[in-house]
């Protein structure tokens, strides 16, 4: 099995960092994607997130409290999160929303 996860660095980052991090530990880093541990400066960005995508089982999205103000604020131009669940729903991948809360971000200080 092989895990995406789709975050919005203005909303989810932290969280986004931790349950990778934990997901690693119990599946192992070559089964975790995430953009920040996952594509090397200077990489084809948008490639390189399309070949994760492709390679995945499963897409986590997490929904953070400000993702609805930021899509908003970003119609009309580029969105590589909305790029990403588009591309998920063509591949017909397994998509999971996880909205994250308060009670998220304790999770976090726990880990």
């Amino acid at each position: 099995m092989k895990i995406f996860i789709n975050y919005r660095r203005d909303d989810t980052e932290q969280f986004a960092d931790s349950l990778y991090k934990e997901l690693s530990r119990t599946f192992g880093k070559e089964s975790v994607f995430i953009d920040i541990h996952d594509i090397p400066p200077g990489s084809n960005f948008p490639n390189d997130l399309r070949v994760g995508i492709e390679t995945a089982t499963v897409v986590l999205v997490l929904i953070g409290s400000k993702w609805e103000q930021i899509i908003d604020e970003r119609q009309g131009k580029e969105d590589y999160v909305v790029e990403e669940i588009e591309i998920a729903l063509q591949l017909k991948k397994q998509i999971i929303p996880l909205r994250i809360s308060a009670l998220a971000t304790m999770w976090i200080l726990e880990c």
